[in-house]
This record gives C-alpha cells, structure tokens and sequence, in this order.
C-alpha cells in the first residue's frame, strides 16, 4: 500500500495545499510553523477519523484543534494504492461528527467504490488508531511505543487466532477490575466491604435492649403531659369568650371615628377639584391634546432656528460655484478623470523603472567583458560549490583517520617496549600481595576503619596496576593499522578525483586561485555573475514609443477639463481633481440648504396660526414662550385627574365601610359602653399565661414524640439489620467462591497467552537486533524481549525498564523495536512508515545510521520523512 498524493482545502493552518508524495523515500524539510505535524495529523484523521473528541481542551480535542485558521472548507483529498488497485478518498468535517462527510471512488474510473467504509483504516491497515500510532506513525518526542491488544493481533495473523488475541488483553483487564472489585484485601473490594458490614451490623444490635427500655419510660411521661394538656386547653376557651365579648364594645367606638374621618376628607377634595375647574371655558383639554400642542411647540422651536437669514457669504459662495459651471460636472466625468489620471501615473512610473544609471551601464559593460564569452551558467556554479564542500568533508575524514592511525602506532611501540622491559619482581607474588591487602582491608573494616580504608585502596591500586603491565598484542595491533592505511588511501584518492575536478571547472570560468581558496573566490564570482544577468534584463526592459503617446495625450485631457471647470493646478492632477470633488459636495449641500430654509419658513407659520388659536380656547394669556404655558396647562389637567382619582376611591372606602358595618346607623354611635366586666389588658395577660404554659406542655411533649420516633426507627433499624446480616453471610460466601474461580481462570489464560506469544519472540527480536544494528552501530545483546514483547535492558546483571535509560536511547530504541513490529505485522503487502522528525535526540553517529535506515527502509516501504533542520536530512 502506497500514498499518491493529498488535496487539502483547510486544515490547521495548511490552506489549498497539495503534496505528490514519492513511491520510495519522500523527505519534506521546512522549517518550525510550516505545517508538518499538521500534515501527518491530516493523513492520521483521513484514515482513521478524530480523536478525543469528547475532551473540552482545545489543544487535546483534535476536531477544536485543527478547524480551518481561513473558516473553509474543513478536510480534503487523498490518493492511494492498495491491493492493485487506485483509490481517491475525500472527507470534509463540521463542527460535530454527524455534519462529516466521506466518499470513496476507483481513481480510474471515477466510479463511487464500497470497497472500504467510513472505518477505512482498520480495514486496511488492519489495526485501531492507538495500533496504527504505536508503530507506522513514529513522531518527534514519542519514538516509545507500547504492544496494544491491536498490536497483538495482527501479528496473531501467523497462527491464525487473531479473535483470540485480539481479545485477550479486554479478558484480563475485564479479570483483574473484576478480581480488585471482589478482593477482600481492598477498602474498596466488595468482600471487603461485606465482611466489613457484617461485623458493624453485630455490633450495632448489641444496642437493642437497652433502646426497648427507654421506650417504655418516654411513653409513661408523654401520657401525663396529655392530661395536663386537656385542662390548659378548657380554661383557655373561657377566657377567649370573655376576651371577644370585651372587644366588640371597643370596635364600635373605632368604628364610628373612621366614618367620620371619612366624610371630612371627601369635603376637601371637592373643594380643590372646584377651584381647578374655575381655571378653565368649562372644558378640561385632556392629556393627549396637550402633548399633541407640545411636540407642535418643538416643532415651532427647530423651525425657528432653521429660518434664520443665512449668511452673505454662502450666498456668494453658492454664486461663484454657478459662474465656474460646477453644476454641469457629473460624478460620471470625474471618474473617467481620475481613472485617466491613474493610468498616466503608471505609465510615468514604468518609465521611471525602465532605465539604467550611469553607475549601472559602467558595471554592465565590465561585466559583458568577462562573462560574455565563457560557457557560465548558474547549474556549473552550483556544482562546483558542491564538490567544494565534498573536498572539505573528506579531508576532515582524512585527518581524523589520519590521528587514530597515529595512535595506533604510538600505542604499538610503548607495547613493544614494555614487553621488552625487564621483570623486577615476579607477577604472582604482586598479585597475591594486591589480594592479601584488599582481604585485609575487609576484615578491618569492623575494628578500625581508617586502616581497613587504606589497606583496601592500597590493593585495589596495586591490581589495577598489575593489569595495565599486560602487553598489548602485536598482531590484533598491526591488523588495524594495515586497515587504517588502506582507508587514508582511499581517502586520498577521494580527494585527489574531487580536485581534479574543481581545478578544471576553475579553469572554464578563468578563476586563478589554490583549491583552497576557491570558496571565498567563488562567492564574489557567483554574486558578479548574478548582478550581471540583473543588469542585462533591466536594459533589456524598455518603454515602447505608443506609451509615450499615450502619456501626452492622457496629460492634454486632463489639462483641459481642469481649465473648463477653472481649478487651481498649483500640485499634480489628482490634487486638483480631489479639489473639484470637494467644490461639487459643496454646491449641491449649500443648494439643499437653502430650499430646506424655504419650506420651514412655510411650515412656521402654519403652526404658529394653529398654537395661538388653542391657546385662545382656554381662556390661555399668548406669552412669547409657549412650551411654558402648555407645561402649566398639563401640570393642572395631571392634578385634576388625580384629585378625581382620590375622590372616587374615597367613594368606594365610605361605601365598602357601610357594607362592612350594616347596623352602623341602629346603633348610638355617641353611647359609650359602660359595665365592662374586665379589662382587655388583663383578659389578655391571664390569657396569655394559659396560652404559656399550654405551648412548654407542647414542646415538652414534641421532645417525647421526637424521640420516641427516633427509638422506634432504630427499632425498625434492629429488625432489618438481622435480615441484612443473614443476606450479608449469603453473600459472603457466594463472592468468596467467585474470586477464587476468577483468579484461578486470569491465571491459566495469562500462562496460554504467554505460551502462544513466544513462538513468534524470536522473528520480532531477531529483526530488532537489525535495526539497531543499523541505527546505533552497535550489537543489541544487552536487551531482551519478554513474551508481553516489552523491551528491557541488561547492565550490572539486572535487567532494567528503558524509561531509565536517556532520552536519545528511548527513542533510538523505541523506533527499531517499532519496526521489528512492522515487519513481524505486515509480511505480505508492505504499509507506508510516516516518520515525523524523530531523530531530533540523536548524536552525530546515530543521526547517520538513522539516515542509512531510512534508505534501507525505502526499498520494501514508502517513506514519508519530514524535519525541520538540513543536518537531518540525506544529503
């Protein structure tokens, strides 16, 4: 399966971007903020759809993130082969996962093809998103990976029980959340928490004789409280009956002042409301007449100003405008105008471009001179600017291998001569010194420290100097030089072809300088070279005789339409024109105005005539200010209807009194009530105190309920917890066999799991040997794969997770184990490998072995490489 090329309309910040990707190693290098992440991002979504999509973040949900920076249209094309056949997929987004759209067609036919639906990843690939991240997307900064159930079961493939391991890890996850749920070892295991229950339950019933008892005394109390109750409650109703009787005497006499009250303020509003009415004809105006004469007073008022004499000095301004004709100028005419104005602009500025200075002319001829003749072209200069810079990279090979080969000499003599040095003392004995003091030092380190330090040191030197005495091998010595000889002869012959070379492309372009000169030289050649094509298409731009006609012409209509219309051309034409724009608004407003002045003065007095004649109406005195005297007339009105208003509630209260009170006027209302046989003050303290005593015998008696209802809950509490506990002890024994089966069945399917993965353990880390053969040139026997296929590293006789190791490392070793999953997953047909800058914590020798991978690669998958520095790119 291979990418052909993509179609993106918006997505992030990629806008009608288009991207042919190549069959074998497709490299995109840009740098930071052009859109390379998003670019993978867009390839992963295609293929597989969003993901968190369900998160609120914008930077965690995927659809948020990547909406169109332009608000286009939101998705794209892709092109692909698969299977030996051509497709097309299109898919465009919205802003939730019912408004997406996706089409797939035979890219050779054009036809709509259901070859593959909308989970059109997992059908190719074989494999979920989180799968498909975890090996053939390997991004910068998450190089790690880790063995998904998807993972599992596409290698699965081999042995043909995919469903099985492809199941596997959901069964345990589904054993282990089943077995914490149960443990009994965990506060939250519901064993625990059963058994738990059960012993809370024992002791609360401990409680249940001592609550029957106290029952019983609350009920003996709450039955004394009643009686005392019912003869509070007797003496209470006697003392309401006295206390009633007493105060319908009182009412009356109330009652009889309140009517009166009454009476004397309805006398007061008629009085005022006969005064408000002398003011006017006989007829009151109402409101919305007198609001109607207002707004006609701010009329009368805006008009007023409008109708002032204008000054003189428009008048004659407006005359000089009619003598020069601007009221014949069209908006028509002074666009022609400008636009002719524009042109003639732009014809004088390509004028102004076309030619060269005296300076520039004296550089051309020079340069005609050297360059005219010779066979120079800007391919030849970049290609000799690249064997200079291969000259420089080999000599710097040359001279590094130049020292290890001088090393390798040094150290072979100071061997031999050591081995010819005589022997002072016998080997054996020194060693078995070095040992005697080292052991000696251990013993001691209990009774003297400091001595036993020493004794320690003094050993371990003593050893350490007695294996530097070892001799080097001559012969594994002498291999090597004869090795680095032949490499520096290589190297020399190298640069000798590099030279020859440069030396005869210096000679085609005439340039007399030592090889190591030649970058400097080679600069100001290439910019005198550059400068020179400049200068020659500069000259060879001109401007053409019918523009110059134009140009007089366009500058001859301008003159005269200037001149008809008598404007001052005292700058450029645009100035003047923009003058004549100004002196036509300017007209046609000072023209407006004056009509406008015409017809208010008209409607001025219209309304002046109808203001005086209302005013007459009323009996109203004219003043020069009639928005005055209106407000006056609305004041009265307003004050007249809420005089009336008062009037007839007034009405109404008298009315509702004598409803209220039908034997008012049977009654003497004058007779005060006499022979009262006590006093409201005192029915009431008497009645109050029953009233007292009436409402602690209550609280006392609410207490007694309340806790009587509190014994009987727990009463209730103790029956249910005894039903409780027996179903609790069911329980008990029911989950307790069900962790036990549970257990045991996680147990036998983990040792099934690992039996079955480990016939495939040796092919995937067979593979990754290779790759980080290649990658970190260096043998991979320090690392080992488990049968989960987690990686572990070997060091002090331990092994140790890969999360301990540096950053450069996890990386390293996260991509080749990737790829000895690729290889083990897809035997058949060969899935593209996105790699999006991975090798960024790679040092110098590793970044090569990861550019040498990605050639190896390349020939069994397509390739697609993006960074963002030319450091980590193939050269």
């Amino acid at each position: 399966m291979r990418l052909i090329n993509c179609k993106i309309n918006d997505f992030g910040k990629l806008h009608d971007f288009e991207w042919q990707f190549d069959s074998g190693l497709s490299s995109i290098v840009a740098e930071n903020g052009w859109g390379k992440s998003t670019l993978t991002v867009f390839i992963v979504v295609m293929f597989y759809g969003f993901a968190n999509e369900h998160k609120r973040s914008l930077v965690d949900n995927e659809r948020k993130h990547y909406q169109p920076w332009q608000q286009g249209t939101y998705g794209g094309k892709l092109t692909f082969r698969t299977a030996g056949k051509k497709y097309l997929l299109e898919r465009t987004f919205g802003a939730r996962p019912k408004e997406d759209y996706f089409a797939l067609y035979d890219a050779v036919t054009n036809l709509p093809s259901n070859d593959f639906t909308t989970k059109i990843g997992e059908e190719i690939f074989g494999i979920d998103r989180t799968s498909f991240e975890n090996t053939l997307f390997i991004a910068q900064q998450n190089c790690q990976t880790d063995v998904t159930p998807g993972i599992n079961a596409k290698i699965g493939n081999l042995s043909g029980e995919q469903a099985d391991m492809n199941s596997y890890q959901l069964v345990q996850g589904k054993f282990k959340e089943q077995t914490n749920h149960l443990t009994s070892r965990r506060k939250t295991g519901e064993l625990y928490q059963v058994q738990a229950k059960i012993a809370e339950i024992k002791v609360d019933l401990e409680r249940q004789p001592v609550i029957l008892k106290q029952v019983a005394e609350k009920k003996e109390k709450l039955s004394l409280l009643n009686e005392k109750r019912q003869q509070l409650k007797q003496q209470q109703v006697k003392l309401q009956e006295r206390l009633q009787q007493s105060s319908q005497n009182q009412d009356h006499q109330l009652a009889s002042k309140k009517y009166q009250l009454l009476l004397q303020q309805k006398q007061q509003i008629l009085t005022k409301i006969n005064l408000i009415k002398q003011q006017f004809s006989g007829q009151v105006p109402s409101l919305i007449t007198i609001e109607k004469q207002q707004k006609k007073a701010e009329q009368i008022n805006l008009l007023a100003n409008m109708i002032k004499t204008p000054g003189s000095t428009d008048n004659e301004r407006l005359e000089q405008l009619l003598q020069r004709r601007i009221d014949q100028v069209t908006v028509d005419q002074l666009n022609k105008m400008t636009a002719k104005n524009q042109q003639l602009r732009k014809l004088k500025l390509q004028e102004q471009q076309s030619g060269l200075s005296t300076a520039e002319m004296m550089r051309l001829s020079v340069a005609q001179t050297k360059f005219a003749q010779r066979p120079i072209t800007e391919t030849k200069i970049a290609e000799l600017e690249t064997w200079l810079l291969e000259r420089h990279k080999l000599q710097d090979q040359f001279e590094k291998k130049q020292a290890e080969y001088r090393g390798w000499q040094q150290a072979t003599t100071g061997s031999l001569r050591r081995q010819t040095r005589p022997k002072i003392l016998n080997s054996k004995i020194w060693l078995f010194i070095s040992i005697l003091m080292i052991v000696l030092g251990i013993v001691n380190f209990q009774t003297n420290l400091f001595m036993g330090m020493i004794l320690f040191l003094i050993g371990c030197l003593l050893l350490i100097w007695k294996i530097l005495q070892q001799p080097v091998q001559p012969k594994q010595a002498n291999l090597q030089i004869l090795q680095l000889e032949k490499e520096l002869q290589d190297l020399q012959q190298q640069v000798a072809k590099v030279t020859n070379r440069i030396e005869q492309r210096l000679q085609q372009f005439e340039i007399n300088c030592p090889v190591n000169a030649a970058s400097n030289e080679l600069a100001k050649f290439k910019n005198e070279y550059l400068d020179f094509q400049q200068l020659s298409q500069r000259k060879a731009r001109g401007i053409s005789a019918a523009d110059l006609q134009q140009m007089q012409q366009l500058q001859t209509e301008l003159l005269n339409f200037i001149n008809y219309y008598q404007v001052d051309l005292t700058a450029d034409y645009a100035t003047a024109l923009q003058q004549l724009k100004f002196e036509i608004q300017e007209y046609h407003h000072l023209q407006q105005q004056q009509s406008q002045t015409i017809a208010a003065r008209k409607k001025y007095q219209v309304l002046m005539k109808e203001q005086q004649d209302f005013l007459t109406s009323f009996k109203q005195s004219e003043t020069a200010n009639f928005s005055d005297q209106l407000q006056i007339l609305r004041d009265q009105v307003i004050t007249l209807q809420h005089e009336e208003q008062q009037l007839a509630n007034l009405k109404v209260m008298i009315q509702n009194f004598l409803t209220e009170n039908p034997t008012f006027y049977a009654q003497n209302s004058t007779t005060s009530i006499t022979n009262q046989p006590d006093s409201l003050s005192e029915l009431t303290n008497e009645l109050n105190t029953v009233k007292e005593k009436l409402e602690k015998n209550q609280q006392k008696a609410w207490k007694i309920t309340t806790v009587l209802s509190e014994f009987e809950k727990e009463i209730n509490y103790f029956n249910q917890l005894s039903s409780q506990k027996t179903e609790l002890e069911q329980k008990n024994l029911e989950l307790t066999k069900r962790f036990k089966l549970l257990t045991a069945t996680s147990k036998y399917l983990a040792t099934a799991k690992n039996n079955f993965s480990a016939r495939y353990m040796d092919p995937i880390m067979k593979n990754f040997a290779h790759y980080y053969q290649e990658l970190a040139q260096e043998n991979s026997q320090d690392y080992r794969l488990d049968a989960e296929l987690n990686l572990t590293a070997a060091a002090y006789g331990k092994q140790h997770q890969l999360n301990l190791l540096s950053e450069g490392y996890q990386d390293l070793l996260g991509i080749c184990r990737r790829l000895s999953l690729i290889d083990a997953m897809y035997q058949q047909e060969k899935p593209p490998i996105i790699f999006d800058d991975p090798f960024v914590n790679l040092d110098a020798e590793k970044l090569q072995g990861g550019m040498k991978l990605l050639q190896e690669l390349a020939k069994e998958h397509q390739i697609i490489y993006l960074t963002c520095h030319p450091s980590r790119t193939l050269k």
